[in-house]
């Protein structure tokens, strides 16, 4: 098949650090090439990938200054639908601000949907656009919307070649994303307390961009809510790792292994 895989914008693939969504398209774009598949993947520039890198924007634009989510979002899709691929099948990742171009294009469009669904503009868009196809990456993540015109559910893969096993494990809990209210961080915490173990926490803080409601949330989360559990005893926040330091954390070697790849922060 030739595939069109249309990537978010704001992290390199795979990515170097933080990056969820950007790993699992990734991982997906490797094994559909490695598979025999003819894969344009459509991303930012300095991404790193077996399959024909078609880019959107020459650097991800989370290291850069200067852009609007909303526009660097439409520039993705109108590259990427513009470009004549002759593509069997478009996959998208970019939620549903690909949907009213995909609507208009000849070429099927497949969405899969990597966030939460229970906000509040959601069911309004997926009515409109019911006749696009969506994929769930869990059948829980379907709750909220239900009736929407899901077609499958296909869970994330990982690369275990990035997940070395370890016979002995580790004395200690971790806790790897962002935060986000959605992540529960703070349960993380509460559950490590409860325990009575250590928890290492490699998150992402916040995005800067306050004028998104959704990012606003989040800071008020981050500030409100796990600051102050931060100063709980043996509660380690190193910020975010990359996939060396994830390996390590997973693997149950904490502290100066995991300091080299993190930043250590304080609670205060």
């Amino acid at each position: 098949m030739r595939i069109a895989q249309l990537a978010p914008p704001y992290v390199p693939l795979p990515p170097v650090k933080y990056g969820g969504t950007e790993r699992v398209i990734s991982v997906l774009t490797e094994e559909l090439v490695a598979r025999g598949h003819e894969v344009t993947l459509f991303a930012s520039g300095d991404s790193r990938t077996s399959a024909n890198l078609v880019p959107t924007v020459p650097r991800a634009l989370w290291g850069e200054t200067g852009w609007d989510p909303e526009t660097a979002l439409r520039t993705v899709i109108q590259t990427c639908y513009a470009m004549p691929t002759n593509s069997t099948l478009s996959t998208n990742h970019l939620d549903h601000h690909a949907f009213p171009t995909a609507r208009r294009h000849r070429t099927p469009t497949v969405t899969t949907l990597h966030g939460r669904q229970d906000l509040p503009e959601l069911p309004a868009i997926y009515a409109e656009y019911r006749e696009q196809p969506l994929v769930s990456i869990s059948n829980s993540q379907r709750r909220p919307v239900r009736w929407a015109n899901w077609v499958a559910t296909v869970y994330n893969g990982v690369d275990l070649r990035e997940l070395p096993y370890s016979p002995t494990g580790g004395d200690y809990l971790a806790f790897i994303g962002r935060i986000s209210p959605e992540k529960g961080v703070d349960a993380a915490i509460r559950i490590a307390r409860r325990a009575g173990m250590p928890l290492v926490i490699a998150a992402r803080e916040p995005l800067p961009f306050v004028s998104d409601p959704a990012v606003r949330r989040d800071w008020d989360y981050w500030e409100s809510v796990v600051r102050p559990l931060l100063r709980e005893p043996c509660i380690e926040f190193i910020g975010e790792v990359d996939a060396a330091g994830r390996a390590k954390l997973w693997a149950g070697q904490r502290r100066s292994s995991i300091r080299s790849s993190g930043t250590s922060r304080s609670a205060s």
